[in-house]
């Protein structure tokens, strides 16, 4: 089946849920872009559809496999934009907040832009959906870690639109200025080294 069938049938209740995602995943491993791409929405569709089946494995892959974090959190901010758009949604992904906070923070500080910029759209759209994840950001931006620091920036920057029913706080905006006009915090991310090693094993998970 193709990644974006098998995303189709994400609401049928006997679908192995690890299996799913092992068929998926491998798909991840292609060298055709599209078809990556095409499974990291799929793969994003299944979880949005059971959370209590697909969403654990989603974040449990993340954690695994950073080379291929990029498709995988993009799976990630699939489910989060699904569910951040109706009180409904954001009621059954809200008890995973502690579990999905945690781990973009770990993300915060890859190497590469591409990753940082992904963990940044997430973390700006479950804002959203879990208001208190603003503290956590604001503290962030005033770390040292320059890499984590600039994240948060741009977390803050995802988390505007026009119809947002939520207030930035004052110490929150404040911080967020702060940052944005430190031109140290521009020199580092342009010295952020362009290599990631990690475990060579992505057979299974």
């Amino acid at each position: 089946l193709s990644p974006v069938c098998l995303g189709s049938l994400r609401r049928a209740a006997s679908i192995n849920a690890e299996y799913m995602g092992d068929t998926i995943f491998k798909a991840f491993l292609r060298q055709n872009e599209s078809v990556k791409w095409a499974a990291s929405h799929a793969l994003g569709s299944m979880a949005g559809g059971n959370l209590g089946k697909y969403l654990p494995l989603v974040l449990t892959l993340i954690e695994r496999h950073p080379k291929n974090a990029y498709l995988l959190l993009n799976s990630l901010k699939e489910i989060i934009v699904a569910h951040s758009s109706n009180p409904e949604k954001a009621d059954a992904i809200l008890p995973y907040s502690a579990k999905v906070l945690p781990l973009l923070l770990n993300c915060a500080e890859y190497p590469e832009e591409g990753v940082r910029t992904m963990v940044a759209e997430c973390l700006g759209k479950f804002v959203t959906i879990n208001q208190a994840i603003l503290g956590e950001i604001e503290a962030l931006l005033n770390t040292e870690n320059q890499i984590k620091r600039g994240t948060m920036v741009a977390a803050i920057k995802y988390s505007l639109s026009k119809n947002m029913n939520f207030q930035i706080p004052d110490s929150t905006k404040e911080q967020f200025f702060n940052a944005l006009n430190d031109k140290s915090l521009e020199t580092t991310l342009k010295d952020i080294p362009k290599e990631f090693k990690d475990d060579d094993d992505t057979s299974s998970f």
